[in-house]
């Protein structure tokens, strides 16, 4: 009985070790993912291309969005599946400067043509 009973004092043990074990890992997962800096806007970017996606004539878009120094958006290129009337091309501009805050001097709307 003695034995049985030693024997599960080491198993409790055992399961305390595994389980502080399990937090520690858990708790190093959650620091390293709060220090990791977010990737250059690609939420953003995904937003972008479903929103501009669905403006009339557009079609099928990828978003790259640069940033500067601190992180902010300091310019755009939107690559679209074919090349779009001026209008569509002012009026993606124009979503991504009230969304974004880039002058329309840094944003470039481009057709594959091809590619």
């Amino acid at each position: 009985m003695k034995a049985f009973l030693e024997n599960l004092r080491a198993a409790r043990h055992i399961e305390l070790l595994i389980l502080i074990v399990l937090l520690a890992a858990l708790a190093l997962a959650m620091l390293g993912g709060a220090r990791r800096e977010p990737s250059a806007g690609t939420d953003v970017e995904a937003r972008l291309e479903k929103l501009l996606g669905r403006m009339e004539g557009v079609g099928d878009v990828d978003v790259m969005i640069s940033l500067d120094a601190d992180g902010n958006p300091a310019g755009a290129a939107v690559v679209t599946d074919s090349p779009l009337s001026v209008r569509a091309t002012l009026e993606i501009q124009s979503a991504i400067r009230a969304l974004l805050d880039i002058d329309l001097d840094r944003i470039r709307v481009i057709g594959r043509g091809g590619l």
